[in-house]
């Protein structure tokens, strides 16, 4: 049998979830970068990733803010943006030479901060918590599409109901 969650659960969960974010946000701040600048800047720098719809998928980012981001890096000379020989309507981004530089100088600091607290905790402990939040995201991702779906389904139901009484109920 398994054992309810309790709101306290639930609530600590959320206060340690939200300050790492918070905290997150301060260390952006001291190493002098935004939050988008720094995920778009991992994506093609580490993860290999080249198109703001892979960015945008990995990173749960609109891609307006990537694009926004991409137009930036481009004015600064740190980013190159292709047509994909491909799909001529797929954009693929190349960080430049200067680009990489601006790119590995930012993640080399925070990979280094980042270290130092996975040191801290161990590996047993960072496997567990990699092992931990992955189930956590799929369990998330999954409750998420499933409440969509149901948001989606009834609203097309709403709207059915509206046309019917609007119809003075005759099919």
């Amino acid at each position: 049998m398994k054992k309810e969650i309790t709101h306290a659960q639930i609530h600590d969960f959320n206060k340690l979830y939200f300050k790492i974010v918070g905290l997150y946000t301060r260390l952006e701040n001291v190493l002098g970068i935004n939050t988008h600048l720094c995920k778009v800047l991992h994506g093609l720098a580490v993860s290999d990733l080249r198109t703001q719809k892979d960015i945008a998928q990995s990173y749960e980012m609109p891609k307006q803010t990537i694009n926004n981001v991409i137009l930036s890096l481009q004015k600064q000379g740190f980013v190159e943006v292709q047509t994909s020989p491909t799909d001529k309507r797929e954009k693929l981004i190349y960080l430049t030479q200067s680009g990489t530089k601006y790119a590995q100088d930012f993640i080399v600091q925070y990979t280094d901060f980042e270290r130092e607290i996975y040191q801290r905790l161990g590996t047993q402990k960072l496997e567990k918590l990699i092992a931990i939040y992955a189930d956590f995201e799929v369990a998330f991702s999954e409750v998420l599409g499933e409440i969509s779906a149901r948001k989606a389904q009834n609203m097309e139901q709403s709207t059915q109901n509206q046309q019917t009484q609007q119809n003075g109920g005759a099919k």
